[in-house]
């Protein structure tokens, strides 16, 4: 967030690296946090008066969530979600799959169509309102704490003001959000590094049909850990390194064209670790 908004700017490499390593420690909290952070990018690519509305919000603590995955059954570049202008006002009404993080959230930004309007928007609703139905009732394999669950959306008011066309050119929002997943992947095999070398050196049982050596001093174990290590090293590079194109695309002093720069940053990102695979919002190996 912007020093003029009240906040302490950060780098992306920093905050990735900071994701990382909160991954690590617990992958369930990174992980639901993706939608909040992704948003929290989203405001700042928007005009001053969005920027002005939403970005005290983040600061008083408030925690967004998303929800934008469907079964299927859509046309690309659609989605079953629609807003609807009745009388009242623009309506919500939908289902999702899944919406990571938003059992926890404030808010949710929800990837909705409109009829005669081209491509997707996204319309910010509480996530208390009235309408608005959370299921905990995620059962995928992986981590069981992020919050996933279906969202069902009936009939739920939205202001004018809370509906803003969702952007892929000239953004850094798809870098920013297959980056969050990627850092907590990165982070998950750093914690497994770090338990299969706590594993290694404290063991002191052997095998009788081994070398009769501790596991710690065992050359082909060795071997294995240090592969890992490798492994886990060079995913946290690639990490690393994506986030430095993405601070490059908004480094007005580079005087880089900002359309290449967001397709460098997008690249580096999807040849980054699983970059193509699009792990899904709760990590469970789904395609989105």
């Amino acid at each position: 967030m912007p020093e003029s908004h009240g906040g302490s700017p950060i780098s992306h490499e920093h905050l990735f690296r900071l994701l990382i390593e909160l991954a690590a420690a617990d992958s369930n909290v990174a992980h639901l946090l993706r939608g909040h952070f992704s948003f929290v990018e989203t405001i700042s690519l928007r005009p001053a008066e969005f920027q002005d509305r939403w970005f005290p919000k983040v600061l008083e603590g408030q925690i967004f969530g998303n929800a934008a995955t469907e079964r299927g059954g859509n046309a690309l570049g659609t989605t079953n979600t629609k807003l609807v202008k009745k009388a009242g006002g623009w309506v919500l009404h939908g289902e999702k799959y899944y919406t990571t993080g938003s059992i926890f959230a404030d808010w949710i930004v929800v990837m909705a169509t409109t009829e005669g309007v081209e491509g997707r928007q996204y319309a910010i609703v509480e996530r208390h309102a009235e309408g608005v139905e959370i299921l905990d009732d995620w059962d995928g394999f992986g981590q069981p704490l992020t919050g996933t669950g279906t969202a069902i959306f009936s009939e739920v008011l939205v202001a004018p003001e809370n509906i803003i066309q969702r952007k892929v050119a000239s953004t850094l929002e798809p870098a920013f959000f297959q980056l969050c997943l990627l850092s907590v992947l990165a982070g998950i095999g750093k914690a497994a590094r770090n338990e299969a070398a706590s594993i290694v050196s404290t063991r002191t049982r052997t095998f009788n049909t081994g070398s009769g050596s501790l596991f710690k001093d065992d050359p082909q174990i060795q071997e294995l850990v240090g592969r890992l290590a490798a492994n886990v090293f060079a995913a946290e590079s690639i990490v690393t390194m994506a986030a430095r194109e993405l601070d490059a695309a908004v480094d007005q002093q580079l005087g880089l064209d900002p359309d290449a720069a967001y397709l460098r940053a997008e690249l580096a990102v999807q040849r980054g670790p699983r970059g193509n695979a699009q792990a899904d919002p709760g990590c469970h190996q789904r395609a989105l």
